[in-house]
């Protein structure tokens, strides 16, 4: 194979060297003549002429050679030297040195947090230690339900990490049920034959199980997760991610977490029979998108075999039993404090070490920047492991930017082992992969020991700040709006509303949220001061906890700006609710025009094995037959 590197080259003086050089490989004779090679070549060359590299022409029998182990090195260095000449004739700069660019694998380095001279002592009054000494316990319902398992064969993706391809990436050989390549359309599905989601408001069983464990809030990991992932923003110092194990295409990508995963968050804390529930606000909800719906039936088909799965589709629907329509669903539960959680179980296996996992679906780049138009991106393919477009690198490093914070709360809120992702472009499926909880904590905060307290200190952070504005309102459904979406400020900003149950339905499901800028006359507004201490120095920028030794100490002060008219208050939150919006909300009915080039074919060049008569004219190499 003759690489084409053209990228890094050295700046060491220009030389002319000349050398003919025969070998059997390929059964060919090449005579070489080498312009512009850096210094560091002369030495490759010196020790192909030293070594004798011409190879007895008279015969290729191996017993020939004194010792074989320097004729595969010199075959080696050979050509290594080749693919150097090569790719600098090809070049557009060929007065530069050649020098071949090796890949080299990249190891991470965990992030060393800096270190200053002050101490926890130093603080004021005003500062209190955040209190991580509660631990989250599993709550076990009193009735069992059982949990779906995966089908076709898919068991075996759950014990080898990587990317599993349904298709050998080079023969287009199944590895996997042809069955599972074509996705059902939501309008072949019926969906009327699934229980609807419930939010945590709604669950009687839920709020129900809080009141028996003496809880004060509950909620699911769909409303938990965007407040969790604004307070880690906060108590992290906006903490980058790992992208070392990325291929060289990645290497001027971002490293921070997306702009969509850093908007504002809105929830509503309703209160409900004694309790308060936390529901997401859907002011930014539209209608369901096509990769909500698919979320739901790929999730059927991947849990099903083929016979028992297609009933569940608009042909075959009434064959669907009542009891299988209102089949109750398996969920875990968790108490931290006085918080009671929840999550949904999607499937588990018997083998992996907690046993439960959930199931992911991940389209691909252009679907899921441009979801209207969906359809026109059926060209768009996951044909390679790696690379900038058309790979499974490309949705997993948009994957880790974008969802693998609220993933890794949502999992450990379940007491689950990890995640099993489908890539997919909503027509066809491409592979799976697992990627387990440690996985996870390795990308975002390295290791796994600051992986449990950051969940530990964002709950607690969480029940600190409901415990304060139910307090200032309470017994009353409030909105409150976290905002730590830019890494240049040092607080969070917390609006906090009161309203009346009966004037937002924006949580309800099943109905179209309408977007409202409107803004409560008693409207609150809070700052969030956060500071981090590593073995009692105070952190300077984002944190990292590296040794299990490592002791972090987080202190908090919550201030309320009372100083703040209320018109500056309501038109600060406006504005945000407005940012919001446009982050959320489609911006224009056309398709992006950078998405444009994704939506024919793609035309890749072939590769070249050995150099066209052209390439060697290029480089003054004349190709002979062996002797």
């Amino acid at each position: 194979m003759w690489a084409f590197r053209s990228s890094q080259r050295t700046l060491a003086t220009s030389c002319l060297f000349s050398c003919r050089i025969q070998t059997s490989i390929y059964q060919r004779t090449f005579t070489t003549d080498i312009k512009n090679v850096g210094n560091n070549d002369k030495n490759l060359i010196d020790y192909i002429i030293r070594t004798k590299a011409k190879t007895p022409t008279s015969t290729t029998n191996s017993t020939n050679v004194k010792n074989p182990k320097n004729r595969y090195r010199r075959r080696r260095l050979l050509n290594k030297l080749k693919k150097r000449v090569y790719a600098h004739s090809m070049s557009k700069d060929v007065t530069s040195p050649v020098k071949l660019s090796v890949r080299k694998k990249k190891t991470f380095q965990n992030l060393e947090p800096i270190l200053l001279d002050e101490t926890k002592q130093d603080l004021d009054e005003s500062w209190h230690e955040l209190d991580i000494s509660s631990q989250y316990k599993r709550i076990y319902p009193d009735e069992h339900i059982p949990v779906a398992t995966l089908a076709h064969g898919l068991d075996k993706t759950l014990f080898k990490s990587g990317v599993h391809p349904l298709k050998d990436l080079s023969s287009k050989k199944f590895l996997f049920s042809p069955y599972l390549e074509n996705i059902t359309q939501p309008d072949q599905f019926d969906y009327d034959a699934m229980l609807p989601y419930r939010t945590a408001s709604e669950d009687k069983t839920l709020i129900a199980m809080a009141k028996k464990e003496h809880a004060r809030y509950t909620g699911s990991t769909s409303s938990l997760s965007g407040v969790l992932c604004q307070l880690y923003f906060r108590l992290s110092n906006h903490r980058p991610l790992d992208t070392a194990h990325f291929s060289r295409g990645f290497v001027n990508e971002p490293n921070q977490h997306t702009r969509g995963s850093r908007v504002p968050k809105t929830i509503y804390l309703r209160w409900k029979d004694g309790v308060y529930a936390v529901d997401a606000d859907k002011s930014f909800d539209g209608e369901e998108t096509v990769l909500s719906y698919l979320g739901r039936s790929m999730e059927k088909m991947l849990t099903m075999e083929p016979k028992k799965y297609e009933r569940y589709l608009k042909e075959n629907s009434s064959m669907v039993t009542e009891d299988e329509r209102n089949a109750p669903e398996a969920f875990a539960y968790g108490k931290f404090g006085h918080l009671f959680l929840r999550s949904q179980l999607d499937c588990s296996h018997g083998k992996l070490p907690r046993r439960n996992f959930d199931l992911k679906t991940r389209a691909t780049l252009p679907v899921r920047l441009d979801i209207p138009h969906y359809k026109e991106y059926y060209n768009y393919k996951l044909e390679q492991h790696h690379g900038l477009h058309y790979s499974f690198e490309r949705e997993y490093y948009d994957m880790m930017r974008a969802a693998f914070l609220k993933y890794s709360f949502q999992v450990r809120i379940g007491h689950m082992d990890g995640i099993m992702v489908t890539y997919h472009n909503t027509n066809t499926i491409f592979g799976f992969q697992y990627i387990s909880r440690n996985e996870m904590d390795a990308r975002l905060f390295g290791t796994q020991k600051m992986g449990d307290q950051v969940f530990t200190s964002c709950l607690s952070m969480m029940e600190i700040l409901f415990d304060k504005f139910t307090k200032q309102y309470p017994k009353t459904t409030l909105r409150i709006t976290l905002d730590c979406s830019e890494p240049k400020y040092e607080d969070m900003r917390i609006f906090v509303e009161p309203v009346n149950d009966d004037e937002n339905t924006t949580t309800k499901t099943g109905e179209q949220a309408v977007y409202d800028e409107s803004v409560s006359d008693h409207l609150s507004m809070y700052r969030l001061y956060t500071q981090s201490y590593l073995n009692n120095k105070l952190i300077q920028g984002p944190v990292s906890v590296n040794k299990e030794s490592d002791v972090w100490d987080i202190y908090y002060k919550l201030e309320e700006q009372q100083n703040i008219p209320k018109e500056d208050l309501m038109t600060k939150l406006k504005k945000l609710r407005r940012y919001q919006a446009t982050a959320f909300l489609p911006q224009s009915e056309e398709s992006p025009k950078f998405l444009n080039r994704f939506k024919s074919p793609r035309v890749i060049s072939e590769k070249k094995s050995l150099p066209t008569d052209e390439d060697l004219e290029k480089l003054n190499l004349t190709k002979q037959s062996s002797p």
